[in-house]
């Protein structure tokens, strides 16, 4: 009953933080110090999609986990509150049963509300287009067009359908609406408006961590997460390239 109350505090912890966008190596790590602290020796491997955990009793009897992860996200606020758990549950100061209630409901923490993800990006969006050399009078612009492609996002996200697909709609919204609001005389700068929206875009966490596990030997992580932040660039690329062309086909330029 130890072992399987083990297996599952680990596997949890592990797919929380693959969920939610830490990278291998912490992953693999907070697993094994959270078995470490149980007396177990214990094997882990992640991938981008994927964590196997093995344990060795005293016994040499040998117990295994898998979790399949299908669907990813950004929310740092859970990797923080799983990294404070390990730390604390290694230390003593929770009990096996307890720690799994609290994964649990970490788990099941909701994401943070439509409204406030669309109104941040909406900022983040207008101050890069500031920062890439675009002025005041860009700034409502991509504001407004960060409001509709994060909106038109947040309806798609419920269908689930692929990174690639996601990408490639929203930089395609984010292209035709600068086209046009820059052809209505709303909008200065054509391209900083569109440089600076499509950040929202931009797969910057995974191609940090995709670096990362290069650096700490994860080969097949690495090659996994680079590989995943060229196809969003490549989807954001062909948004942006094909709604231009065709916008200019159109006016015969």
């Amino acid at each position: 009953m130890k072992n399987e109350k083990g297996l599952t505090l680990a596997d949890t912890a592990a797919e929380i933080l693959l969920k939610n966008g830490a990278e291998t190596r912490r992953v693999e790590t907070t697993a094994d110090m959270i078995l470490s602290s149980l007396g177990y020796v214990s094997h882990t491997f992640a991938t981008p999609t994927t964590v196997i955990i093995s344990i060795e009793d005293g016994s040499g009897k040998l117990n295994t986990a898998i979790r399949r992860v299908h669907f990813r996200l950004i929310n740092l606020s859970k990797v923080d509150m799983v990294n404070s758990f390990s730390r604390d549950f290694c230390k003593g100061n929770i009990g096996l049963d307890d720690g799994i209630k609290y994964l649990n409901e970490v788990n099941k923490k909701e994401k943070y509300k439509p409204l406030f993800r669309i109104l941040g990006g909406c900022l983040g969006a207008s101050m890069f287009t500031l920062l890439f050399g675009g002025t005041w009078t860009d700034f409502l612009p991509t504001c407004l067009i960060a409001f509709i492609t994060l909106s038109v996002l947040e309806i798609i996200a419920k269908y689930q359908i692929s990174d690639f697909l996601n990408n490639l709609i929203g930089s395609m919204i984010i292209t035709v609406f600068a086209l046009l609001f820059t052809y209505l005389g709303f909008g200065v700068s054509l391209n900083k408006i569109i440089i600076g929206s499509i950040m929202l875009l931009v797969p910057g966490v995974a191609i940090t961590n995709g670096a990362r596990d290069f650096m700490y030997g994860d080969l097949l992580s690495g090659t996994a997460r680079t590989a995943e932040a060229v196809m969003t660039a490549i989807a954001i690329a062909a948004g942006v390239g094909v709604t231009l062309q065709a916008w200019f086909y159109i006016r015969g330029i």
